[in-house]
């Protein structure tokens, strides 16, 4: 019962929180019934091997929540690319990056349009749509890559706790969360390699008469360990779901040192500059870095709340696990 119980919570990490509660019921039964009648047909009470044994032929806890979830959304091209469970973590990772990219190209073409850089509606509706369609494919591309697999993972008992994490059901992190975390982080890799291998992207230019300032190649280390440990700590909560606090506390980490790489750059000025000291474009200049300062305190502010909030909730869960030992 015990490796019953760890299953079903493990498959509980993949539904929706409406359903989570008829689905474990119904699943539990089932799964109970199925040791029964194994039982049944041997004479004696099945091993802990035998019940690991059936559990993982039941299949990957993600492939069994999207049975159950036959009503939910899906991708499909010809084939299922995305299955339900995965479908709501797609969609938000999907309208998550459209929803800063797509903003921020269409803002620096107007900054640059109105300090007289030529921009035509043609080269802007361009860009936008090859930015979509790439965005589209690599994420699409990710999310399948995770669904396709599945078929090849089992069940491990070892990979899901004996007890949920505070001793408190509903306390482990979905691993739908972990795994939009990974392909979040992995996009951002992609487009921030991109950056210093294309540095016109960032400034979304074709004109040619500007190039990132020196402090942004400063950066550039920081920034990858950065993602690459937010990456790391996603890759072991999928696995170690009930491991909260570890990600509480790496969130932190990572989130400050986010915001010290602002504050530096912030600090550093002279964000975007000539490719030509007396080349042109030089009018502009001002206004371009004007308008980098803005999106940067705006940055600064938003991963400054961000810590607070790490800060409070590693907090706040310390001081209730110390709850017990005060009374």
């Amino acid at each position: 019962m015990d490796l019953l119980d760890r299953y079903v919570r493990a498959v509980k990490t993949y539904l929706p929180r409406a359903q989570q509660d008829d689905i474990v019921k119904e699943l539990s039964a089932n799964l109970y019934a199925q040791m029964e009648d194994r039982e049944a047909e041997l004479g004696r009470h099945l091993t802990e091997a035998e019940d690991e044994e059936l559990l993982k032929q039941h299949g990957h806890p993600l492939l069994v929540a999207e049975r159950y979830q036959t009503n939910q959304g899906r991708l499909v091209f010809g084939r299922q690319l995305i299955g339900p469970a995965l479908f709501p973590w797609y969609v938000k990772v999907l309208s998550f990056t459209m929803g800063i990219s797509v903003p921020l190209s269409l803002l620096v073409q107007i900054v640059l349009a109105q300090n007289g850089v030529q921009i035509t509606l043609d080269g802007i509706l361009t860009r936008l749509v090859i930015q979509i369609i790439v965005q589209f494919a690599i994420i699409t591309s990710l999310f399948a890559a995770v669904q396709n697999s599945l078929p090849l993972f089992r069940w491990n008992k070892e990979r899901q706790p004996e007890r949920p994490a505070a001793g408190r059901a509903g306390q482990a992190i979905p691993r739908g969360e972990s795994i939009a975390q990974i392909i979040v982080n992995l996009v951002v890799l992609s487009w921030f390699w991109g950056v210093f291998q294309t540095p016109s992207l960032l400034v979304g230019l074709t004109v040619g008469n500007y190039q990132l300032g020196p402090m942004w190649y400063q950066i550039v280390v920081p920034s990858l360990l950065v993602i690459v440990v937010s990456i790391t700590q996603a890759v072991i909560n999928l696995f170690r779901p009930a491991w909260t606090r570890f990600r509480q506390a790496m969130r932190l980490v990572t989130d400050s040192a986010a915001l010290l790489i602002v504050v530096f750059l912030l600090r550093a000025g002279n964000w975007v500059v000539l490719v030509h000291p007396n080349g042109p474009g030089g009018s502009s200049l001002g206004t371009i870095n004007t308008y980098v300062s803005y999106a940067l305190w705006i940055t600064l502010i938003g991963i400054g709340i961000a810590v607070l909030v790490d800060a409070w909730k590693l907090i706040r869960g310390e001081l209730r696990r110390a709850v017990p030992a005060w009374e």
